[in-house]
């Protein structure tokens, strides 16, 4: 298992950081240039059929949890304090490989004959690669990341704090699958309208966690930064 993580992993970043670099060097760090713009256009008030903040708080409801508790503590038990470091570092350089992604999404989309309109990657690599199994590829690779890191792993990380209140694991699949096909069924309207008024409550009682955290564990704040720096500079 450790071979094939490296095999895997090893690439896998370097490839993330080579193509986040590269396009940020070439779009003159737009993640960094445009990040004022996209904070006004937040609250810009145009009418579309989702809202700006609708479809931020869509992202974060995929982002906060086991995106940045769950897999932040994981990667830090395994890669040490100075992993933080290397975390901040990754995202600023790889977000502009999502604002590319989002951007070609929307500008290659097509209609379909019902009249409703769809694109993403499984539309706009058949435009890069010309070939017709391209978005076989995407498709089949988004449904197995869907079912292991977009299901196993949040379930699980439902499962092990509902097992320490002594109850079963099972019970936390039964309740994520009913909530997901009781949303899903009703559309995608009301996914975003449900997302949009639950994520910043959650993102609140977050940040609220967080700084509670922060004051019962003031006197750990300096030494960590420190221990978090030392850490990267040894590597």
């Amino acid at each position: 298992m450790g071979l094939l993580n490296t095999l895997l992993c090893i690439p896998a970043v370097a490839m993330l950081l080579f193509a986040g670099l590269r396009m940020s060097i070439s779009s003159g760090w737009l993640q960094i240039r445009g990040l004022p713009l996209a904070i006004s256009s937040l609250f810009a008030g145009e009418r579309r059929k989702f809202s700006s903040v609708a479809a931020v708080c869509t992202i974060l409801g995929g982002n906060l949890g086991v995106g940045n508790i769950s897999g932040t503590a994981i990667a830090l038990s395994s890669g040490g304090p100075g992993f933080i470091v290397w975390m901040v570092l990754i995202i600023t350089v790889a977000s502009i490989i999502k604002y590319a992604n989002c951007y070609i999404s929307t500008s290659t989309r097509v209609q379909a004959q019902n009249g409703k309109t769809f694109g993403g990657p499984v539309v706009y690599v058949k435009h890069a690669f010309g070939v017709k199994w391209a978005p076989c590829v995407v498709a089949f690779v988004t449904a197995v990341c869907a079912i292991t890191v977009g299901n196993l792993v949040q379930v699980n990380s439902l499962a092990i704090p509902m097992s320490l209140m002594d109850l079963p694991p099972l019970a936390a699949g039964i309740l994520v699958a009913f909530a997901l096909f009781f949303v899903s069924a009703l559309g995608m309207n009301f996914i975003a309208k449900t997302v949009s008024g639950m994520v910043p409550a959650m993102v609140l009682l977050y940040i609220a966690l967080c700084f509670v955290v922060l004051v019962k564990c003031y006197d750990n704040i300096l030494p960590s930064l420190t221990l978090i720096l030392t850490s990267f500079l040894n590597l």
